[in-house]
């Protein structure tokens, strides 16, 4: 069975964004633009600090169940940081091969030759770690509800991988 912990919504994030950096852009696009293949072009760390700030505000923008906005956004750039999150994610993600998802599911992984070691989670020069807020506060204190927060986070996290790829 799978449990869908913060950690696990932040793995698949950074995994999702990571993969995206690291695609291949279309033959035609490769063409027009020779020096945006990621093979030409690493990452730069000038190119991420001048559009962080951009993508957080429209992650924003999405839309959520009564408006409650059930999510924080978190953007690591410091790699000792990183590298404690990296720890934590692999011993979860560790559990999650040996206990938690069964021989066929560990099995169906091995041809997309992955497993709990994430190394991109060092060499990325930003991890952005997505939480979802089952609830909020109101201003008098007292816990405020979070309509649909789970699907409420998908389509923020989808809203920001669209505007990484602009």
């Amino acid at each position: 069975m799978l449990f869908l912990t913060p950690v696990l919504v932040a793995v698949v994030c950074i995994l999702i964004v990571w993969i995206f950096k690291n695609a291949d852009r279309s033959i035609e696009k490769r063409k027009r633009e020779p020096r945006a293949r990621a093979e030409a072009r690493p990452w730069v760390d000038e190119d991420l600090r001048d559009s962080t700030d951009l993508h957080q505000a429209e992650e924003g923008t999405a839309p959520s169940g009564a408006h409650t906005e059930p999510w924080t956004f978190v953007v690591v750039k410091d790699p000792d940081v990183k590298h404690k999150i990296r720890e934590i994610i692999e011993e979860e993600e560790e559990i999650n091969y040996r206990r938690r998802m069964g021989d066929r599911w560990v099995t169906d992984l091995k041809k997309l030759r992955t497993n709990w070691i994430k190394e991109y989670l060092d060499t990325a020069p930003v991890l952005i770690l997505i939480f979802k807020q089952v609830h909020g506060f109101a201003a008098n204190g007292k816990k405020k509800v979070h309509y649909y927060s789970e699907i409420s986070v998908s389509i923020s996290c989808g809203l920001l991988l669209a505007a990484l790829q602009v």
